[in-house]
This record gives structure tokens, C-alpha cells and sequence, in this order.
């Protein structure tokens, strides 16, 4: 294919992805893709930290930024989305390279289906079938609503996949070289997209080599060569982010924080995976995290315009049978570790266990504690057999019709919200007007959802250090002078949690922060929100004087201790 050609492909998608990112896709400034209550906050400011970081010539895996007095050592989760955005942020700010960054994405995972189905299948109308099965995934919708950046970055799995295809039929070490760069460059974006993608080429690569097992053919030496070198491409690739990755993460001064044992488990019931997800539609969840007061939504929904199409094309086309049992099982490992129907499904008083739970005897549990995401592969390869049935019942024009029905049950039909919720990237005017040195935003937590994170958005204007680490809320501030004036130790201690409580705490507190930070910024809105016990404001009134209101937000600007 020429470059022009590859060049008006690539523009076509981007169009489809500013319809499935609206209305972010046309506000790139002033919104961000994501709900306000979820992890927007944090990977939006990833997009701020690690250009800001480059262009003062540091490593953006240790920061004093937040997490004051002390900062730590972090790694941004979705570090290569951040540094390719780097440029797009220095030139038009964080908010443009975010949003732009998962647009380009979008758009990159209809292109991505497209050539698979291309490589696999030849050339035709139907292989767009699989570009539109791709790039309105209700799984990435949902990601893009929960904020959670790097999982919206699928391409990378269509692209090794479709290197491997070729390479297994014409093999070459210039082949192998390169699915080892792309299995890599998976593996570098997404912890779990790297384990999903051995899955699908070790399931494919098995099926395909049974036939010969069987006559009693084995591989030779030389034959295997060049798999392993592109093997150890992959690991080469991979293996500085992992380590980086693990070295902050078991750092003493690591800002992110392995959950404790019983929190695994919850983070497991949290995330249970129920098989109906596959297949209803509407509003269907398989955990109403609503009830726990969060604004996350999940959904493996296949779509049943895809699933038809499917079973016409791994139904006629043979060539499909090997991708079909991969497909199956990253399908099957995307239910979690134990079968939840509602509940968790028990035989004879003993919960049922599926594959996924022997996974977790070999791998860290915490590394898996989102099963739903293995199941992308197969979510993946169903846009290959929807292609394959297209093909099959020789649907040319008619392929267009079919990719635009698979649009309008994705966006209109699927648990997946859309449009896509956003949040609002404008920072308050009060922030320009603090003197350089720390910033305390209050409250610290609005129940359990992440509404506070923003105070990490607003540090990409005021840039100044914070107490918080991620994720924003009053337990994971660094600054125990804060924790200890604003939190009902009595309480914390009987359950595990903390209170915020603002009249708790001692003058002697209260007047140690004047010391530490330069101004104390009250959002009112969202003490609202919080359903404090006691108010902020009298509190930080009597201590440091009345404060400067600009709408619903105070500041305390504090020159020097009362």
C-alpha cells in the first residue's frame, strides 16, 4: 500500500475517533476525556508531569512535587502515551496532548483492525468491518469514561498480532525482529496487553502446529532460532520499563503502594467479571459500583451485530479455526479467577474456580487484579472473524452499512457510556495568584470517589508541590501535620479508615501548616459533596483570618506563620 494511501486511511479513522471522543474531540482544551469522579485527574496530569520533567532535564520516575514534605519515586503508569505527548504538550499544554493522545489512539485501534484483517484475510471492503468492530469497543469507551489512559492503547495487540501472521507463513529474522519490537512495545504500554498477546500466539501458534506434532515432526534447532531472537527483542524492549516500573513500586520512598492482603481481595470482589457482560446489553454491570459510591463502569459487551457476523466467518473460513480457540481463551481468563453469576457461584459449598486463579499461583496478584482486561484479545479477534463473515458472504458495499450498525450498537446500545463523560480542564484564576511554595488543596476525600484528584490537574497551573500522592484523597496525604488536624483518630483506628473531620484538630496543628505551606485553598463545592461532619471554614477562619472568596473557593494565602 502506498504512503498516500496508508496517510488517508489513517484520517479516516481519526474522523470516526473524534465522533466516538465527542464532544472532548472538539473542545481539546477545555475539556478532558473522562468523568470527573475517576481516574481522569491523575493521567491527564501524567501528560503535565513527565514533559515537565524532561524539560527541566530530570528522570520523571522520582518527584518532590507531591507527596510533600518528602515526594518519592513513581512511575507514571502510562509513561510511553506521556512521552509521545510530550511535543503536543509543550506546544498546546496537557489537556491538548491527553485528549489528543487517547484520540490518536481511537483512531489507531480502527486502523490496527483493519491491517490484521488485511494481513490475515487479503485485501477488500470487508477488512473495514474490523476497523469499525475496534474503534467503538464498548471496553474502550468505558476505559475512556473511567479516565485510566493506557488501557485505551489496544493497537499495539492487532499490529503483533498481524506481524506474527506473517512471519509464521513467510519466515524471515527481519519478521521476527519485528513482532519482537511490537510484542514488546506492548508489553511497555500495558502489563496486561503483553500477557494477553503470549496468550493469543501461544494458543494460535499450538493449534497451528498440531497437525505436525501429530505425524511426529518436531521443530529443529535452527528453525527456532529466530523465534528467539525476536524473543529477546521483546524482552529487550520491555524489560527497562519493568524494571523501572518495580523499582519504584518496592522503593521505601515508592508513591504508589501495594495494596495490603485483605485489600487484594476486595479489589478482586470489586472487579468480579460476570459472563453475562459478553452479551447483554443496556446498562448491564457486573459489579454496580455505584453502590459503592464510585463512578466506574466496566464492560466486555461483544456486541451481538459483531458476534453474528462472527459465526459466519470462523463458519466458513477455515483460517479462522486457530484464532477462534485463542480468542476462547483470552475470553475465558478475562472472567477472573472464580465464576460470578451475580454472586459468587458455589457447587457443594465451594466457590468454582476458572484458569485465571491458576494464573495467580505463577504471577503477582496485584499485577492482575483487573481480569476484564484479558479478555481484550478476544474482543479483538471477534473484529477478524466479523471481517472473515463479511468476506464470506461476499458483502462489499454492504460492508460499510455493516461497520456502521456495529457503530450504532456500540454507542447507542452497549453498557458503555456515551457520549463519553468528560471533565473540566480549566483551572480556577485563584491559583495564578499564589505566591511560589506548597499548595494545600482541602477537602481531602469526597467519599469514596476521586474528585479530589483534580488537585493534581491544578497543579499543572500553579505548579508548586502538594502532600498528596495518588490517589488524591486525605489517607494518602504524605504531610501528617495535615492527616493529624484533619482526621478522627479514634475512629480511624477502630476502622481502618480515615474521618475527615475539620474541628478535630488542635490549634497547635492547625498553626504548624502556616509554616509548611503558602496557601490553603478551601473548595467549598466539594466540602458540600463530602458531608463533613464539621465545616472548614470556621476552623481555618479562626486560626489564620477570613480568607479571599473567589465563587465557591477560598484561599488562605499565608506570607509567613501567625
Amino acid at each position: 500500500m502506498t504512503g498516500r494511501r496508508w496517510t488517508l486511511r489513517l484520517l479516516f479513522w481519526i474522523l470516526v475517533s473524534m465522533v466516538v471522543t465527542w464532544p472532548a474531540s472538539t473542545s481539546m482544551g477545555s475539556l478532558l476525556i473522562g468523568h470527573p469522579d475517576v481516574d481522569v485527574w491523575n493521567h491527564a496530569w501524567g501528560y503535565w508531569f513527565v514533559p515537565h520533567a524532561l524539560a527541566n532535564f530530570d528522570l520523571p520516575f522520582s518527584t518532590s512535587l507531591i507527596g510533600l514534605p518528602d515526594g518519592g519515586d513513581l512511575y507514571f503508569i502510562d509513561f510511553i502515551g506521556a512521552f509521545v505527548g510530550a511535543p503536543i504538550a509543550w506546544l498546546f499544554g496537557p489537556a491538548v496532548a491527553y485528549n489528543g493522545i487517547m484520540m490518536l489512539r481511537i483512531a489507531l485501534a480502527g486502523f490496527a483492525g483493519q491491517s490484521l484483517a488485511e494481513t490475515v484475510l487479503g485485501r477488500g471492503a470487508h477488512c473495514a468491518v474490523a476497523g469499525f468492530a475496534l474503534v467503538s469497543l464498548p471496553f474502550l469507551l468505558c476505559e475512556m469514561s473511567n479516565g485510566i489512559s493506557e488501557v485505551v492503547a489496544i493497537h499495539w495487540i492487532p499490529w503483533t498480532l498481524a506481524a506474527a501472521h506473517r512471519v509464521w507463513h513467510a519466515p524471515s529474522r527481519k519478521g521476527w525482529i519485528r513482532v519482537g519490537v511490537l510484542f514488546g512495545l506492548t508489553a511497555s504500554a500495558n502489563f496486561y496487553y503483553g500477557l494477553v498477546t503470549a496468550m493469543l500466539l501461544s494458543v494460535w501458534a499450538l493449534v497451528l502446529s498440531l497437525p505436525s506434532l501429530r505425524r511426529g515432526l518436531r521443530p529443529s534447532l535452527d528453525s527456532l532460532r529466530d523465534p528467539a531472537r525476536g524473543l529477546g527483542v521483546a524482552m529487550a524492549v520491555s524489560l527497562p520499563f519493568w524494571l523501572i516500573f518495580q523499582w519504584t513500586l518496592h522503593s521505601s520512598n515508592a508513591l504508589i503502594v501495594r495494596p495490603k492482603e485483605f485489600a487484594v481481595g476486595w479489589i478482586l470482589s470489586h472487579n468480579a467479571v460476570d459472563p453475562r457482560t459478553y452479551f447483554v446489553p443496556g446498562s448491564f454491570q457486573s459489579v454496580d459500583l455505584a453502590s459503592y459510591g464510585e463512578a466506574f463502569v466496566h464492560t466486555g459487551y461483544l456486541r451481538w451485530t459483531v458476534i453474528a457476523l462472527a459465526i459466519v466467518g470462523v463458519w466458513r473460513d477455515a483460517r479462522m479455526r486457530p484464532w477462534f480457540w485463542a480468542a476462547i481463551t483470552s475470553l475465558i481468563f478475562g472472567l477472573g479467577p472464580i465464576l460470578y453469576w451475580g454472586e459468587w457461584v458455589k457447587l457443594g459449598g465451594h466457590a468454582v474456580s476458572l484458569p485465571f486463579y491458576w494464573t495467580q499461583l505463577v504471577l503477582p496478584d496485584v499485577a492482575i487484579t483487573h481480569p476484564l482486561r484479558l479478555s481484550i484479545g478476544g474482543q479483538i479477534l471477534l473484529g477478524l472473524f466479523a471481517a472473515a463473515g463479511a468476506a464470506a458472504l461476499q458483502w462489499r458495499l454492504w460492508a460499510l452499512v455493516a461497520g456502521l450498525l456495529i457503530m450504532v450498537e456500540s454507542l447507542a446500545m452497549s453498557p458503555a457510556p456515551w457520549p463519553v463523560p468528560t471533565s473540566d480542564a480549566r483551572v480556577p484564576a485563584v491559583y495564578a495568584d499564589i505566591e511560589p511554595g506548597p499548595v494545600l488543596d482541602l477537602p481531602g476525600s469526597v467519599g469514596a470517589t476521586m474528585a479530589t484528584s483534580r488537585y493534581f490537574w491544578y497543579q499543572t497551573s500553579h505548579e508548586q508541590p502538594i502532600p498528596y500522592s495518588p490517589n488524591v484523597r486525605l489517607d494518602s496525604c504524605r504531610d501528617l501535620d495535615v492527616q493529624s488536624a484533619f482526621t478522627d483518630p479514634h475512629l480511624r483506628e477502630s476502622e481502618h479508615q480515615v474521618l475527615e473531620h475539620p474541628a478535630r484538630g488542635p490549634d497547635l496543628y492547625q498553626k504548624a501548616l502556616a509554616r509548611r505551606y503558602k496557601a490553603i485553598v478551601l473548595h467549598k463545592g466539594l466540602e458540600e459533596r463530602a458531608a463533613l461532619k464539621s465545616a472548614y471554614a470556621p476552623v481555618l477562619e479562626k486560626v489564620f483570618g477570613p480568607p479571599d472568596i473567589d465563587g465557591d473557593i477560598a484561599v488562605w494565602k499565608l506570607e509567613e506563620p501567625p
